[in-house]
């Protein structure tokens, strides 16, 4: 009978008896393959890439470190569309190149009130 390190296994047949010299211990019988490992270091990456994103982002919304994002108040959600112009605004909206003046009636369309039957 041959010494087996401690906690070590023969591989069995499936018809019965053992594998001649093939011995795993249970270190070997756990290792992965070099495509394995790399795929568990990829994804143990990646969580921890995404994981940190959001830790960032939670934290910068919190804070309130981010300025808030211009004309916030321009557009109102709509039934049929997922947003329309607010009604009865008057902004004046720049830019680098030039500045134009936006005016929105009752319905939220650029222009004036116009009077229907």
């Amino acid at each position: 009978m041959v010494n087996l390190p401690a906690g070590a296994r023969t591989q069995e047949r499936a018809g019965g008896g053992s594998v001649s010299g093939a011995v795993t211990s249970p270190g070997e019988r756990y290792a992965s393959s070099p495509r394995r490992a790399l795929a568990l270091a990829v994804a143990a990456l990646a969580s921890g890439v995404l994981l940190s994103l959001g830790g960032l982002e939670l934290a910068t919304r919190v804070s309130a470190i981010a300025p808030a994002l211009p004309h916030q108040d321009t557009f109102v959600p709509d039934d049929v569309l997922p947003w329309k112009s607010s009604p009865n605004r008057d902004r004046m909206t720049r830019n680098a190149e030039f500045t134009v003046r936006v005016r929105t009636n009752n319905l939220g369309f650029r222009g004036r009130d116009h009077e229907f039957e």
